[in-house]
């Protein structure tokens, strides 16, 4: 009978033992989907600044374009100063 007794004692043991290991295990996992959810998000906030900067980029370049085509259709026809 103590032989039942002791067997089942060990058993609990090694159940508790076994919950406490699966607890820090879940915690581990969920600290590390953390982690996973958290660079996501920041590549993502990366990218659309990268994205947002490259359409400035654009749009300033297409300022100096348009300025440029202004300039050249202003002055069209007009002999520059000094010239004659």
């Amino acid at each position: 009978m103590t032989y039942m007794r002791a067997a089942r004692k060990k058993r609990s043991q090694l159940q508790q033992t076994a919950r406490l290991y699966r607890q820090v295990v879940e915690r581990h996992l969920q600290f590390g989907y953390g982690l996973a959810e958290f660079w996501m998000i920041s590549n993502l906030f990366l990218q659309i600044l990268k994205n947002l900067m490259r359409t400035c980029n654009m749009l300033c370049s297409l300022d100096w374009i348009l300025l440029g085509l202004g300039f050249a259709r202003f002055w069209h026809g007009h002999l520059l100063p000094g010239i004659t």
